[in-house]
């Protein structure tokens, strides 16, 4: 395998593991913006009922700078930041934060993948 053929297929399984992180963030997105019952209750009894549809524009706000070849990498790091609060409220509830972490997980090695030069090794 020439080295052409490795990146080619490192940014191909990059792409694909960040494209999973961007529909199952749309879903969320999308559960927020109309008010879906679960996601309210789950923010309501945390004391940030009333912030549901701004919670669901942030977010909406962070994948569209991710997708956004320019805004990339902001967006990288917007989404990252942006889980670690959905994680930290996950486990504030006393719940296992393993959509977050997933999620988490997912973004960092689909961006590692794809772009391993924002981690310093390219």
């Amino acid at each position: 395998m020439t080295m052409t053929t490795v990146n080619k297929t490192r940014n191909t399984i990059g792409m694909v593991i960040s494209g999973i992180v961007v529909l199952a963030m749309l879903a969320s997105t999308g559960n927020k913006l109309i008010g879906g019952e679960g996601v309210t209750a789950f923010l309501t009894e945390r004391g940030l009922g009333g912030k549901v549809l701004i919670i669901g524009i942030i977010e909406l706000l962070c994948v569209i700078a991710f997708v956004i070849p320019k805004t990339n990498n902001i967006g990288f790091f917007l989404l990252t930041s942006y889980l670690g609060g959905a994680i930290v409220t996950e486990l504030s509830a006393g719940e296992m934060p393993v959509p977050g972490v997933a999620l988490n997980t997912l973004l960092w090695v689909g961006t590692y993948l794809r772009k391993p030069e924002i981690f310093g090794l390219d």
